[in-house]
């Protein structure tokens, strides 16, 4: 991805994996710039072009989510664990906050599987505007958000520093999933089977 669709506003969800494989990453792509964690004014770190912060699951607010804004344009990524064994980790790129984001993801197939395994165990991770509605299609059937089947709902879960977000996850889906929200949505899944994992974004 081109630095030009970089942009200066990112929400990251804590996966299932311990703190050290729950990372995090900003990459500045200009000096001076500025990185700023769950709305604090003060900046954690000053990073000139080409440099780094890798952060940790203990940089996550309670609610499991973190919400980071820098001064300039930058690039963001995610290590996450999908259990807490160490080796069962995945990355992500994360997009930034835009107002151009659609309000359909429009399908993940297969969620649960990867070549013959099928007994992926399949998360979903979701970044939405606060009040909106989620609708949701699962192999051919929709759903409301209260009516989902058999599925782990954590959320909607405030974002510290950005009132205008909230967070979900959802744990335990199978097959071909569809996501619908009435106003922009972000999402990223992964899923993990032993020491195997996966993800997407």
């Amino acid at each position: 991805m081109s630095a030009e669709r970089t942009c200066t506003e990112y929400i990251f969800i804590k996966g299932n994996g311990v703190e050290v494989t729950e990372r995090p990453l900003i990459v500045a792509n200009e000096y001076n710039t500025y990185v700023f964690l769950n709305g604090s004014a003060t900046p954690f770190i000053t990073l000139n072009a080409g440099e780094y912060l890798a952060l940790s699951g203990a940089d996550f607010s309670s609610a499991g989510n973190l919400y980071v804004r820098t001064s300039k344009k930058a690039f963001a990524y995610q290590g996450i664990g999908g259990t807490s064994a160490q080796q069962n980790q995945n990355m992500h790129f994360v997009p930034p906050l835009s107002c151009e984001t659609p309000k359909i993801i429009n399908n993940i197939p297969f969620i649960n599987e990867v070549g013959s395994n099928t007994d992926f165990i399949g998360t979903v991770c979701i970044v939405t505007e606060t009040g909106a509605s989620l609708t949701f299609i699962i192999n051919g059937i929709t759903y409301s958000l209260a009516s989902l089947p058999g599925i782990t709902v954590n959320g909607p879960l405030n974002v510290t520093g950005n009132a205008n977000f909230v967070t979900y996850t959802f744990e335990g889906l199978t097959g071909n999933i569809s996501v619908f929200s009435t106003k922009q949505v972000y999402l990223s899944y992964f899923g993990s089977s032993g020491a195997a994992t996966y993800g997407g974004f």
